[in-house]
């Protein structure tokens, strides 16, 4: 048996017989056709991916020979801001600038942020209000101590029994970063302070008064911190909610 074939045409011979038949494809070409396009997409994926890696490594030689750094991972840190070295920047415009200066030197070494300000000068407070009220639960004990005293000083009491707690709230408070509720709390140690003050006569010399005016100051600070706080930190307003009006459910329109 033999084949032959000519233009698209095909011819076998066998027993010395022809026949004939068509061929599918009038050109080779044809069939490689899809191969050859399968190539080109691929050489065009090589030299786009060849022109990135070209580019890549032109940007990072221009970077060296002027001198820039190349950025990396390495170069990336997080910088902390708000910190204070001096603490005379902050206490400059509280009541008792001197002490303030005194309480943050004395507990704190290196820079600070208000907060830890803060935090200090309100347990320099609580400290001195535990003080204050030792000192009054021993003058009340006292058999010498006069009847009209005794009452003035049983008010005292109260007062910074009740400041003690008050201070113990703000301290949960800046523990959780909440300014506006310390404010809040820490303000009554300074209204605390003054009715015990004013439970006494005006002719009358408190016993203590050294250690209350220490409260009065400290706290004094401690809220003239809070103050420069808020102003360096103001609180975002919060959003406005719109109340609905009796049309809001209300589905198309009205005739």
């Amino acid at each position: 048996m033999q084949e032959e074939s000519i233009k698209g045409r095909g011819m076998v011979r066998c027993n010395n017989k022809a026949i004939s038949y068509v061929f599918p494809f009038s050109h080779l070409s044809l069939i490689s056709k899809p191969l050859l396009i399968r190539e080109e997409t691929m050489e065009t994926k090589l030299l786009s991916s060849s022109v990135l890696a070209i580019m890549a490594t032109v940007i990072v030689i221009a970077a060296a020979s002027t001198g820039a750094a190349v950025p990396t991972t390495r170069d990336i840190h997080i910088v902390r801001r708000g910190l204070l070295s001096d603490p005379h920047e902050l206490c400059k415009t509280t009541t008792n600038p001197n002490l303030c200066v005194q309480t943050l030197t004395s507990h704190l070494k290196g820079p600070m942020d208000e907060l830890q300000a803060l935090s200090v000068e309100v347990d320099a407070t609580l400290e001195s209000a535990k003080k204050t009220l030792g000192d009054i639960t021993s003058l009340f004990t006292k058999p010498e101590t006069p009847k009209s005293m005794k009452n003035s000083l049983d008010i005292c009491k109260d007062q910074y029994k009740s400041m003690l707690d008050a201070i113990a709230e703000t301290k949960a408070a800046i523990s959780k970063k909440d300014v506006v509720t310390a404010k809040f709390k820490f303000s009554a140690v300074i209204s605390f302070q003054s009715a015990c003050k004013d439970s006494f006569d005006a002719r009358e010399k408190i016993p203590f008064s050294q250690d209350s005016d220490t409260v009065y100051q400290l706290g004094g600070n401690s809220l003239d911190i809070i103050a420069d706080y808020e102003k360096q930190h103001p609180a975002k307003p919060a959003p406005v909610q719109q109340t609905p009006s009796a049309f809001s459910n209300v589905i198309g329109t009205v005739s």
